[in-house]
């Protein structure tokens, strides 16, 4: 082959290789413009509801307080009135920001690893309130799994989880891509580049949902009753979840205020005609809880004198309206406010 012939080779290769780079190249710019702005998060979870709460999260200013939890915590606990409980407290402080990261199927293990996720990005509230539902104490650990498995899962766990090839090359492009790491999930980036993503959100989170008529509720009454075990038991999961929670909360510096989310009166009337002592087995799993962690849970007991069907969503859920007026209820109780206003009160990184 002649030397003319091997430099246009050489060059004609050379091309190829610039018109194969630079889209992806231009991609990945792009992509990472994306993050940068807040228009998408640095990469997916496993559900995209909190995907589009971690994306709110992540603009504006730092959230004072951050509320974990799975969905009975993403539909029963209103971050403004939180916020704005605490504000009153506060008289001269600036207004303070609450956002929800609750999820559905959320545990405490996912919280702890949202946790370290926002350690990560530098953006730490000065508190965490979090939800402590049946569903919490029982929680299996699926929810972090799934989460360990996301590309935003995986800058917290890397890639020692993932054991078939597939998987392992998938988890390695992703650490060094974040284009790569929406790849197969478009749909879901295009809707958070044009603020789509989480419509039926609050702007801190919450999900307010539509309220249950009475018949329908007495209806789908049996087979919610399905759902939850004649006792309640704290998991191994459960256990090892909370002890990470605690001792990472505590590492950071950071109040974790518990607080424990009752079921409709009808629900947990049923679950004790069904099993007599199931309230009971709910309170000792709660106590075993404060034991492990040291964290005191306030626990309501039960909803006040303004719960009727207009505050459900269904036997297990609230309504926006149930979960505003849950949340006040919940702020007029001492071990919650006291301990939100101590923490909010002091100067930031006091």
């Amino acid at each position: 082959m002649t030397r003319s012939r091997r430099h246009g080779l050489a060059a004609r290769t050379l091309w190829l290789t610039l018109l194969v780079l630079l889209p992806v190249v231009a991609l990945e710019i792009g992509a990472r413009a994306l993050v940068a702005t807040g228009r998408i998060a640095e990469g997916p979870s496993h559900e995209q509801d909190l995907d589009a709460r971690w994306r709110r999260a992540m603009g504006g200013d730092t959230p004072d307080i951050i509320v974990l939890g799975d969905s009975l915590t993403a539909q029963g606990i209103d971050p403004s009135v939180i916020a704005n409980r605490v504000s009153a407290a506060l008289p001269g402080t600036p207004d303070l920001r609450a956002q929800s990261l609750a999820s559905p199927g959320g545990s405490f293990g996912l919280g702890a690893d949202l946790l370290h996720k926002l350690e990560q990005v530098g953006r730490l509230p000065r508190v965490i309130v979090m939800g402590v539902s049946e569903a919490m104490l029982e929680n299996p650990g699926g929810s972090q799994r799934s989460f360990g498995e996301t590309p935003m899962g995986r800058s917290i766990h890397g890639c020692a989880m993932h054991t078939t090839i597939e998987s392992r090359v998938d988890c390695e492009l992703g650490a060094f891509s974040v284009a790569w790491r929406w790849h197969g999930r478009p749909a879901e980036a295009i809707r958070a580049i044009r603020g789509r993503d989480g419509r039926d959100l609050d702007a801190d989170g919450l999900r307010p949902s539509r309220a249950m008529s009475e018949g329908r509720f007495m209806q789908v009454l049996p087979s919610a009753l399905r759902l939850a075990d004649p006792t309640v038991v704290l998991t191994a999961d459960a256990r090892q979840g909370a002890e990470d929670l605690a001792r990472t909360a505590d590492r950071l510096g950071i109040p974790v205020v518990m607080v424990a989310i009752p079921f409709s009166p009808p629900y947990q009337e049923a679950l004790e005609e069904r099993q007599a002592g199931w309230e009971a087995s709910r309170r000792a799993a709660v106590a075993e809880l404060e034991a492990l962690t040291g964290i005191t849970v306030a626990d309501p007991y039960r909803f006040g004198d303004w719960w009727s069907f207009e505050s459900a969503r269904d036997p297990r859920h609230l309504s926006g309206e149930g979960a505003r007026d849950f949340t006040r209820q919940v702020m007029e109780m001492p071990e919650v406010l006291d301990a939100l206003v101590a923490a909010l009160g002091a100067t930031p990184g006091s």
